[in-house]
């Protein structure tokens, strides 16, 4: 599952004739990038960063303000996003090396293939989608920024750099340096050591305490925000290929990533997996105007399980597996009268970062509530009022308020997660 660039197109040798009142098929670019935070873009809100064709995508798309990673790791997120089902389900609960069981995945390239797309692997993603003699295609790209630039072993520990090769964060040479003197934005809880949180409060063998010290540095998130200029960049590049070509409203676009990123907030740094809105928040951009109304901003929960139903439904396209997202079709089209008031999150393990190992849970996010239960640390659930907490300082476990909405958090979440089993 992990690469340090995927990139699956996938495309059609030739489609049988349609009448003329049929649509075409449409084409799918669908651009993943590895770490970034919702709220790493300019239409977000962000100060300083340069974002102009994400921005120009949310603009004449819709941009979704509560997407979520289902499990917010790298490997396991992808899995989720190929197969519409929970990690539970897939079984790649992890970034250890899992590639014969990665190979079995029923993604959602499947029955797009059956349904007249080849599977092709290349890495000319312009020059591909040129060839206009082939059509309808799909692209899937996978950045490997704003990940930084480090080496894991099959095992999920962390190697040794390449002789000659530099480590962290590393933007394009021409964009190294754009926001040296940028002051950098952190939210409150990026400026105080976790409180009422006994899971990070543990004391590690080895490590610090956490505390404002132990988070990101100004410096990684300069330099992460300046590789993102480089994927910003890319999207322009295939917009305006698509653009050029006549295609980029027959395209559906999507960006979006497999989960985001700590810049210090609960002292937290690369640890991303917790069930905290800073990494299990992500973007969510799609723009396809046959059915998107442009400058949308849904609010329903969505999930990352959810996209291959939505792709699948938006190519006309139907298959047998069991998908556990929902397509989001209803929210972009306008339709949908009723929707989820939840989302279930679960993570289980990683051996690359010590503080995580235990750390294991099932967790909650409703539209108010943050809820979760770490399996292997008993009595260290933590409950969360994002309508009066909204950066999940103060857990609520152990008063008066926690006590009242603890059975109904708790029972949704039992819900959820009877709801998660693969089907039988």
């Amino acid at each position: 599952m992990r690469r340090a660039v995927l990139l699956l197109v996938l495309t059609a040798l030739g489609d049988a004739p349609r009448p003329r009142t049929q649509p075409a098929r449409p084409n799918i670019v669908f651009v993943l990038v590895d770490d970034l935070r919702w709220d790493d873009i300019r239409v977000a809100g962000h100060p300083f960063v340069e974002t102009p064709h994400i921005d120009r995508l949310a603009a004449e798309g819709a941009r979704f303000l509560n997407a979520f990673a289902s499990t917010p790791l790298c490997s396991p997120s992808r899995a989720s996003i190929l197969t519409g089902q929970y990690v539970r389900t897939n079984g790649i609960v992890d970034n250890t090396a899992r590639d014969a069981a990665s190979h079995r995945l029923e993604t959602f390239a499947i029955p797009l293939e059956a349904a007249g797309y080849t599977d092709v692997l290349t890495n000319e993603v312009v020059s591909f989608i040129k060839d206009t003699s082939r059509a309808p295609f799909m692209v899937f790209l996978a950045h490997k920024a704003l990940h930084p630039n480090i080496v894991q072993t099959n095992d999920g520990t962390r190697g040794a750099m390449a002789a000659g090769q530099p480590e962290g964060f590393v933007p394009a040479p021409r964009h190294a340096g754009r926001y040296a003197t940028a002051t950098v934005p952190r939210r409150p809880n990026a400026l105080v050591a976790p409180v009422r949180k006994p899971a990070l409060e543990r004391r590690i063998p080895g490590l610090p305490p956490l505390s404002p010290a132990t988070g990101t540095s100004d410096t990684d998130i300069r330099a992460r925000l300046e590789m993102l200029l480089g994927v910003d960049e890319s999207l322009g590049r295939l917009v305006a290929t698509l653009d050029s070509l006549g295609q980029l409203d027959n395209t559906i676009v999507v960006l979006t990533s497999d989960h985001g990123y700590f810049y210090g907030e609960h002292g937290l740094d690369q640890e991303r997996r917790l069930a905290y809105e800073e990494t299990a928040r992500i973007p969510l951009i799609i723009r396809f105007p046959r059915l998107v109304r442009a400058g949308t901003t849904p609010a329903q929960l969505v999930q990352t399980i959810d996209f291959a139903s939505t792709l699948l439904a938006m190519a006309g396209v139907r298959d047998r597996v069991p998908r556990q997202g929902t397509s989001l079709v209803p929210v972009l089209d306008g339709s949908a009268r009723a929707w989820r008031s939840s989302v279930f999150l679960e993570y289980y393990t990683d051996i690359v970062f010590p503080r995580t190992l235990t750390m294991g849970y099932d967790a909650v996010r409703t539209t108010r509530y943050t809820y979760i239960v770490y399996r292997e640390l008993l009595g260290m659930e933590e409950l969360y009022d994002l309508e009066r907490d909204p950066y999940q300082m103060y857990n609520l476990m152990g008063t008066a308020h926690g006590d009242s909405v603890r059975p109904i958090v708790q029972a949704e979440l039992e819900r959820l997660k009877r709801d998660a089993l693969p089907a039988r």
